[in-house]
């Protein structure tokens, strides 16, 4: 004779319900959890309706999480889904050890001192809103990575069916501010290109440059970087010396 066939995971039972005194009654059934183990999960009312609705609506919860991390669940700590993200981060081959280690930073850092006491259910778009804004008034590139690691981290909990979407993704595009261009002056120039000896009133023809403050002033890789003045003659015959980076850790210098 076969047997009951087993029940598939996030799936219940027939419903029972027993009578424990005068206007008390219990309503119980058997539950197939995440793990594969099935359970007898059991509500309580002071009716059989009230009892079986109270039953249905801890089902639901249990069907909904069934798959999810361990224990977590929406009122989990949102530190606790930060440290089951990590996690799974680590697992990540694809990913390079010292990009690991930033993200862990980042979050540990700018993130969690914010919202490690708030519930998963709690990181709501309007809270988050208020955050990002707060770390755009100190800067953007700050509120940038927050946006990033929280992202991250809900879209974690959004694949473990604690979530049932990522809130970051509602919330306000955030504005890159206007960079200005800042121009060295005369003075800065013939520091540069003169270094300590240079004179209040620019330098003299054919003193000696010296570019070792270079390497302090943005440039892209293949760029030139600046033009020294070498030599000039008498003549007014201007010799000019580049300086060029062809990486970010290496400096390459070219005469005409």
């Amino acid at each position: 004779m076969a047997g009951r066939p087993r029940l598939a995971i996030g799936t219940y039972g027939s419903i029972q319900t027993i009578e424990l005194a005068r206007g008390r009654f219990r309503a119980l059934t058997r539950f197939r959890d995440w793990d594969g183990q099935t359970r007898q999960v059991a509500a309580t009312g002071e009716s059989r309706n009230a009892a079986i609705t109270a039953l249905k609506l801890d089902l639901q919860e249990r069907v909904r999480h069934a798959g999810t991390t361990g224990s977590l669940t929406p009122d989990s700590k949102f530190a606790d889904l930060a440290d089951a993200w990590l996690d799974d981060l680590r697992l990540d081959v694809d990913r390079a050890e010292t990009t690991k280690e930033t993200y862990e930073r980042q979050l540990r850092g700018i993130v969690l001192p914010f919202f490690a006491d708030f519930a998963v259910r709690e990181i709501t778009v309007g809270r988050i809103e208020r955050y990002l804004k707060q770390q755009r008034q100190r800067s953007f590139s700050m509120a940038k990575h927050s946006k990033t690691s929280l992202s991250m981290v809900l879209a974690f909990g959004v694949r473990q069916g604690l979530l049932e979407r990522n809130p970051v993704k509602e919330t306000s595009q955030l504005k890159k501010p206007k960079r200005v261009p800042k121009a060295l002056g005369a003075v800065s120039v013939d520091a540069g290109v003169y270094g300590e000896n240079a004179p209040a009133g620019g330098g003299p023809p054919g003193m000696r440059g010296d570019s070792s403050w270079l390497p302090l002033l943005p440039a892209r890789p293949g760029a030139a970087a600046t033009v020294a003045i070498r030599k000039v003659d008498d003549a007014g015959v201007v010799r000019l010396g580049v300086l060029i980076l062809s990486s970010p850790r290496c400096w390459l210098r070219r005469f005409p």
